[in-house]
């Protein structure tokens, strides 16, 4: 949580609505004015960001319209709780050049009766950064003398970001860990999944397809990915790729699945 200036009235009391609006478009890469039924009414930001997204048309419509249903979702229960909800939700908006933006989102009460204010960062080059220090330990594995030093490694890996990543044994497919982002999108402590086979941590529909990824990617040792829905209905893509060390594992990745795409 924040800490807020010790006298905010001192400082700002007699800033007008346009010093406001000012302030937050500064403050924020991406910032939302949005009502509690998921209508934005308006945005603001960064020029270079709001053209590559395309929020020219963003005015008048709803969340699950520019969204996938889960993360619009997610933004709307940060909407209608923007005072007492501090959790950041980070969404992937499609771009004209391809690669999607990945904002992570926040809220504030505006102080306008039935409206929220949704501030966004763009954390596109974290999460890029993460995953070539994810391809760079995967590298590193293979020439790593001692169990001891691949671990290290791993753990250093979940303490630098926020992407969901689980732990799997390649072999029985249980669950041996995960860092605290997955453990958050799954709604579960680290020793209720430990030792559990990772197929249960989703829909029982699509749990034969799950294993099979798992054992198609034993016989080709080659990385692949699947959409599934969690327990919770939430539809993700997993992506799961060996990472053989002194033990046989696997690295998976969830991600909220990209709007618009089948779910297996």
């Amino acid at each position: 949580m924040n800490t807020t200036f010790a006298n905010p009235t001192g400082h700002f009391a007699d800033a007008d609505a346009n010093t406001i609006g000012s302030l937050v478009a500064k403050a924020a890469d991406l910032a939302l004015i949005v009502e509690p039924d998921g209508i934005v009414r308006d945005v603001a930001g960064k020029h270079a960001l709001l053209d590559r997204i395309g929020v020219a048309n963003w005015r008048g419509m709803r969340l699950d319209q520019i969204l996938g249903a889960a993360e619009a979702a997610d933004l709307l229960a940060l909407v209608n709780a923007p005072s007492s909800n501090t959790s950041e939700v980070t969404v992937a908006h499609p771009t004209t050049s391809g690669a999607p933006a990945m904002i992570a989102y926040t809220a504030a009460d505006p102080g306008i009766a039935g409206q929220a204010l949704l501030f966004g960062r763009d954390v596109t080059q974290v999460l890029s950064l993460q995953e070539r220090l994810l391809a760079i330990y995967r590298l590193m594995e293979d020439k790593l003398e001692s169990q001891k030093q691949v671990e290290a490694q791993y753990r250093t890996l979940f303490a630098i970001g926020s992407e969901p990543v689980l732990v799997v044994n390649a072999t029985s497919g249980q669950v041996t860990d995960a860092n605290r982002a997955a453990l958050t999108m799954l709604n579960a402590e680290l020793n209720a999944v430990s030792g559990q086979p990772l197929a249960s941590l989703f829909a029982k529909a699509e749990q034969t397809e799950l294993s099979a990824l798992l054992g198609k990617i034993q016989d080709t040792n080659a990385a692949a990915s699947i959409q599934v829905r969690l327990l919770s209905g939430t539809a993700v893509t997993v992506k799961a790729t060996p990472s053989w060390g002194t033990d046989k594992s696997l690295l998976i990745q969830l991600h909220h699945a990209t709007s618009g795409a089948d779910v297996i």
